[in-house]
């Protein structure tokens, strides 16, 4: 049931394990007047559970079901009340489309990519995209001869048409990324490092200047009597697969000829450092860069090594000034562009569906409905 002026939100995780990411995220900061005589071993018996506080836009009402939790509106927020009165939040598993398309839902929150056609065809309902902390991504094995140089890393980039990349996994055209890390309040600011461009004429000549040829007119360079042939490893899911696919057809127009070999899993090859080249996952996070370089400042499976990116890393993680993290990326970014220990090739991407009604939200800036609540309303 829905009353006026109220957003039903489903989420994509049981309430468990919601509460559980909040727990990690806030880690060993909380309300000593409310919690200090609580047993910490006994965190999932407390009450506080059931009738949790706040100071955001809503506030707890209470749990209309073990899926189903209500908040309202709340009149003391900093940035005033909400327009939109009462908030139920659904955890309703895959079943989220089709409380879309009954109408018993608003929105659709990190919805499933292949069901954006379904929601387009659909005059009543909106697609919206957000930008996530990360992209996938090429690694390049930096211990061989062939991507040590990072002018061969910069051509490769170069010959790559990333925005058509984008096509490929039917999201816009105009969706922007980036060569380079940044923060969540970065995104939201709308401050993304410009990407390198698609310039295949320029990809040709770095290789040029590396020393890589076509003598023999069999549409592959070579040098030193070797081939430019290399493998890459990736996954046949999230569309990797048809990725790998495109970005084979780019390098053969520079001379360079890749293999592609399907795993059911990629990391763990990644981290042995048996591979030349692979699809994976890049977090732009301080603690996922972090885990890039390991405890010794140098990537363990694919040998790349930079000391002011491990020194800047630590330091970002390390900080309690919340504009630090922001000057530390842009430095981290410059470093970044300079080796390209990675190539990243289409961003991390949210997708959420929302009934037209639902008005306040925009693609890529302010897509996300959970970080936005405060700004939406409800149109009759």
């Amino acid at each position: 049931m829905r009353a006026r002026r109220t957003s039903s939100v489903r989420g994509g995780v049981e309430p468990r394990l919601a509460e559980l990411a909040a727990v990690e995220a806030l880690g060993p900061i909380w309300p000593k007047h409310r919690l200090e005589h609580l047993d910490p071993k006994k965190f999932w018996e407390w009450e506080f559970w059931t009738h949790p506080i706040g100071n955001g836009p809503y506030r707890f009402v209470r749990y209309l079901s073990e899926r189903a939790i209500e908040f309202e509106a709340n009149a003391d927020y900093y940035r005033g009340k909400p327009k939109i009165e009462r908030l139920i939040l659904k955890f309703v598993g895959d079943a989220g489309l089709t409380e879309l398309l009954s109408e018993n839902a608003d929105v659709v929150m990190a919805g499933d990519p292949s069901q954006i056609p379904r929601v387009v065809s659909d005059d009543r309902f909106r697609v919206y995209y957000s930008i996530g902390p990360g992209a996938l991504a090429i690694y390049w094995k930096h211990d061989p001869p062939l991507f040590r140089d990072p002018r061969i890393r910069h051509a490769l980039t170069l010959a790559i048409n990333r925005k058509e990349l984008l096509g490929v996994l039917d999201l816009p055209a105009d969706l922007p990324f980036s060569d380079g890390v940044f923060t969540d309040r970065q995104v939201r600011r709308r401050e993304l490092p410009e990407p390198l461009p698609y310039d295949p004429a320029k990809a040709t000549a770095l290789l040029e200047e590396a020393g890589w040829h076509d003598r023999d007119g069999d549409d592959v360079r070579d040098r030193d009597g070797r081939p430019f042939r290399f493998t890459i490893i990736a996954q046949p899911r999230n569309g990797a697969d048809r990725l790998a696919v495109l970005v084979q057809s780019y390098l053969r127009r520079v001379g360079v000829q890749m293999e592609i070999q399907g795993l059911d899993s990629v990391q763990p090859r990644v981290l042995a450092g048996q591979f030349e080249a692979a699809l994976l996952f890049h977090s732009n996070t301080q603690y996922g860069q972090r885990n890039f370089f390991g405890r010794g400042g140098i990537h363990k499976g694919t040998g790349y090594s930079n000391a002011d990116a491990f020194r800047l890393i630590d330091a970002a993680v390390a900080t309690t000034d919340p504009d630090e993290p922001d000057r530390l990326y842009r430095e981290l970014t410059a470093v970044y562009r300079a080796d390209l220990p990675v190539t990243r090739l289409v961003p991390n991407v949210r997708v959420h569906f929302a009934h037209r009604r639902l008005r306040g939200l925009g693609t890529p800036f302010h897509a996300d409905p959970d970080r936005y609540m405060e700004d939406l309303w409800i149109e009759e």
